[in-house]
């Protein structure tokens, strides 16, 4: 082979080298501005370290202010599946199998407390086991309330609420102070079970 043959070909092949080069460049270029890759600038660091841009914000849970009325009243509901009987929405336990749930397909559930007189109160929580193992769920429901037992009026309308183990498990409900015996709440739907489902239903005052 003449030198100007073997000059020619590694011509070529620095060209062919030099040519991916800047098409590979051009792709990477474009991967990172047209929105795909998102770019953190990373910290000095002498150990292992999570990436704050990374990190989710941590939930603390905040109880209403005053006392849980529930817990010295009667609860009752319009069905309930298994064992999982109302009571178990007044125990002050959230954990464990410590829940109702409405029998299955019998929509609306109703879950109701009787606080045995008339009393004042501005907030409800309605709260789920909190452990990971319980899926996020959206129960849709409203809160009712009456001061017979039997004549109920609107105090939150209907509203679909999602309940996630990331946030505790629970819904928080604040209002106006208001008065009444019965506190209602009226499940229509449930993502996560054939019927509306409450580890601890608490009404502070």
């Amino acid at each position: 082979m003449s030198k100007i043959r073997k000059i020619a070909i590694l011509v070529l092949a620095v060209a062919a080298v030099v040519s991916f080069l800047i098409q590979r460049e051009n792709l990477t270029q474009k991967a990172v501005t047209g929105g795909t890759v998102t770019v953190v600038e990373a910290p000095e660091q002498t150990e292992a370290m999570e990436h704050e841009a990374f990190l989710a914000e941590e939930y603390v849970s905040v109880l209403p202010e005053g006392e849980n009325l529930a817990l010295e009243g009667k609860i009752e509901s319009s069905s309930f599946q298994d064992s999982y009987t109302p009571r178990k929405a007044i125990d002050g336990k959230a954990d464990g199998v410590s829940y109702w749930e409405g029998a299955k397909d019998s929509y609306p559930n109703y879950l109701t407390v009787n606080l045995k007189e008339e009393k004042s109160f501005h907030a409800i929580r309605v709260c789920l086991n909190p452990d990971t193992r319980w899926g996020n769920r959206t129960q849709e429901f409203s809160v009712e309330i009456s001061s017979d037992g039997e004549n109920f009026t609107e105090l939150i309308p209907s509203a679909a609420y999602e309940f996630t183990p990331d946030r505790n498990n629970e819904v928080i409900l604040e209002f106006d102070e208001t008065a009444a015996q019965y506190v209602q709440l009226k499940f229509t739907s449930n993502t996560g079970a054939g019927g509306g489902q409450v580890a601890e239903f608490e009404i502070y005052g």
